[in-house]
């Protein structure tokens, strides 16, 4: 488990790089729309919004939007403070909307809508997470005291229309303040200016979102009943005769309670808990056919103290006709006397059982994985499922026709992200042959134009662009569904090539100017990362399941705590483990 920290260093940082150029190339043309007024379709919910916030927003904001989240030092611009009580006077809700969704590059603020993310936001989600700002804008003493004063001041007679959700979605606090003094809202218009807008604050949270208290209250809830059911997903009926676990754990992670019970022949479980923190993140398990399944973590709270939780298992198999790759993404670099190589593999399948490899046993090798011949320095890497991260794929192992992960195969579509590395040695030329162990819907490739004439049957010249002082050209082929393999051959000598760390060589040709190097790169790297959260779509691979999450969690704690990891590499890669769990726990 040690050696699943992030990779830092060189090969990265020209990694990122070069999926920049991909992203740039076949995702971010994309211009960003004018957005007109979403009015929304029903009340915000800021407690949903609140878990949005932390998975989508705190890194920036902070996790009480204080502008003091770990990426803030960063940012083009100091992210806003949204604790600030004066955030909330002048802020549109509109225009939230707005930027939330087209974000504002310019500031560092990236989209989150259908057009320019791969993993966006619903409209309804960017309500609730509005609803979630305002909420760490208002004191919660000001909506008290908007409570008691709105059933004396307030004319419910009049023809305001207090429940117009448009209304409270296009005006500030201060724009309604004044319309409450002028359309002849209040009984005394004489109020102080600070119980107005306590009226303002109340009515807000009552008429176009649920006000939450940040942190909510930490008193227990006395009895929680989780109920739910055990379905099989091959069969389509109810599993039973087996055990079920319930498992719990603090806003940290930290397991801190489990329990067991008899899942019954009609497929049904249930669980009553006593005197349960209302923070705490459950999360029901059971082993089938040898193999781990669990249900979405869920959260009780006193009013919903009780809570259904859905377990599908699924019968394996070890036929691999269900498989297929649904993207295949190459991105070549010139590095030295070597042609270092980066792919993105998206994996399918399109059945209803869990694939366990076709000896019929995971540790023998599930998925099979085929480089070229000669591939040299060969990493693997596995996506976190909406995350923008990878961590090294130590399940995969090599075999006799090449290698092969041993985590079994879910059913669904994008169930597991790979992102490879490795180098081919290069001198004047070379042939590129790439077998392909299951069907390929789409390749793409992304190769610099630095000299080397490049002939690929079926790949189609898309563009050409620049980034950094060197020419790239781009390519597609949507016609490898029945090929076996694809061949390249490259002939050439590159004019530019790069070193390991990102920087522009110029062996070749000493009047050559162009150098990436020091900030520059930083720079490139930097809008990789954002490029490359655009252009990865929401997946079920490994983030997607809670379980295989929390299990790593377990053994990074476990690493950690018996000296195999330094505290720095730990607590980062902690982050990101807690990050991805509870981006699928809001989902």
């Amino acid at each position: 488990m040690h050696n699943r920290h992030l990779i830092t260093g060189g090969r990265l940082a020209a990694g990122f790089l070069l999926i920049a150029l991909f992203a740039v190339y076949f995702y971010s043309s994309t211009p960003t729309v004018a957005q007109e007024v979403v009015i929304p379709e029903e009340v915000a919910d800021a407690e949903r919004g609140l878990l949005l916030f932390e998975t989508r927003c705190a890194a920036c904001h902070g996790a009480t939007g204080g502008g003091d989240g770990e990426m803030a030092p960063d940012s083009i611009q100091p992210p806003t403070v949204f604790a600030d009580p004066a955030f909330r006077l002048t802020a549109v809700p509109a225009d939230m909307f707005d930027t939330i969704v087209n974000g504002r590059i310019e500031r560092g603020m990236p989209p989150y809508g259908s057009v320019t993310n791969s993993n966006p936001l619903s409209d309804q989600d960017v309500w609730d997470l509005i609803a979630a700002i305002y909420s760490f804008s208002t004191p919660g003493a000001s909506v008290q005291q908007g409570r008691e004063l709105f059933a004396t001041e307030i004319d419910m007679e009049g023809d305001f229309e207090l429940t117009n959700l448009a209304l409270w979605a296009t005006q500030s606090n201060e724009t309604i303040v004044e319309q409450f003094r002028s359309e002849g809202v209040l009984v005394n218009p004489e109020l102080a200016e600070d119980e107005v807008l306590a009226i303002v604050d109340f009515a807000r949270g009552m008429m176009s979102y649920t006000y939450a208290e940040p942190g909510g209250s930490e008193e227990p809830i006395e009895t929680a009943v989780i109920n739910g059911e055990v379905t099989n997903g091959t069969t389509g009926g109810v599993a039973g005769g087996f055990e079920a676990s319930v498992r719990a754990f603090t806003q940290d992670l930290q397991e801190v309670y489990t329990e067991s019970v008899m899942v019954g022949e009609d497929g049904r479980f249930s669980f009553t808990l006593e005197n349960i923190p209302p923070d705490w993140i459950f999360l029901v398990s059971t082993n089938y056919e040898g193999f781990q399944f669990s249900s979405a973590p869920a959260r009780l709270d006193r009013e919903t103290p009780e809570v259904e939780m859905l377990v599908k298992v699924y019968d394996t198999t070890n036929s691999a006709d269900m498989i297929n790759i649904e993207q295949v993404h190459s991105i070549f670099n010139f590095a030295g006397d070597v042609l270092q190589v980066t792919q993105f593999y998206r994996y399918n399948n399109v059945g209803n059982t869990l694939f366990v490899g076709t000896a019929g046993e995971a540790e023998s090798g599930t998925v099979e994985i085929m480089l070229p011949t000669g591939a040299q320095a060969v990493t693997f890497e596995r996506g976190f499922g909406s995350m923008d991260s990878f961590i090294p794929a130590t399940e995969i192992i090599e075999t006799e026709a090449g290698w092969a992960d041993t985590l079994p195969l879910r059913p669904g579509a994008g169930v597991m992200d790979l992102l490879i590395n490795y180098n081919l040695p290069f001198e004047d030329g070379m042939l590129f042959t790439h077998p392909l162990p299951y069907p390929v819907a789409r390749g793409t490739l992304i190769f610099p134009d630095v000299g080397v004439a490049l002939e690929a049957e079926g790949w189609q010249l898309q563009g050409q662009d620049e980034m950094g002082g060197t020419s790239f050209l781009s390519y597609t082929n949507n016609d490898l569904a029945a090929s076996d393999s694809f061949t390249m051959i490259l002939n050439g000598e590159p004019e530019v090539v790069m070193d390991t760390q990102g920087n522009v060589l110029q062996p070749r040709n000493e009047n050559n100017e162009l150098i990436i190097g020091g900030a520059s790169l930083l720079i490139v790297v930097g809008a990789a990362v954002y490029l490359f959260q655009t252009w990865r779509n929401p997946s079920a691979a490994i983030g997607d399941d809670p379980e295989e999450l929390l299990e790593m969690i377990v053994e990074l704690d476990e690493a950690f705590e018996n000296g195999e990891i330094d505290r720095s590499e730990y607590e980062a890669e902690r982050a990101e483990l807690k990050e991805a769990l509870l981006d699928v726990w809001v989902e």
